[in-house]
């Protein structure tokens, strides 16, 4: 159950890390919700292949250990788990996207020091 958290986690810190240039963006006049949607992508681009390399190690693990039946068995098992550690980035990137405010960026830019 920690990759899920983990997974929120890393899309909040994905965003936070980067508040200044995406206020700089907002306030270069950017609209927002083009800004959503460049992060969404960008989210989905590191989620996905750590989520499928991840299900794909652990089946192929599976599947040499415990033979093909006991990997699918554990395949069907961790979808829920694996679905979630999709959705969560994105849970997070909203997180950590909502406070955000550009006439805000000197207070964003003076606190990064």
């Amino acid at each position: 159950m920690a990759l899920p958290l983990v997974a929120l986690i890393l899309g909040f810190i994905s965003i936070r890390t980067r508040w200044v240039e995406i206020a700089d963006g907002l306030h270069c006049g950017i609209r927002k919700s083009s800004i959503w949607i460049i992060l969404a992508w960008e989210t989905l681009a590191w989620s996905l292949p750590a989520v499928l390399s991840c299900s794909a190690g652990a089946f192929l693990i599976a599947r040499a250990a415990r033979g093909q039946s006991q990997a699918r068995q554990l395949l069907i098992v961790e979808i829920p788990i694996l679905l979630s550690a999709l959705i969560l980035p994105q849970i997070g990137l909203v997180l950590g996207l909502l406070p955000l405010k550009a006439n805000q960026l000197f207070t964003y830019f003076r606190a990064r020091r």
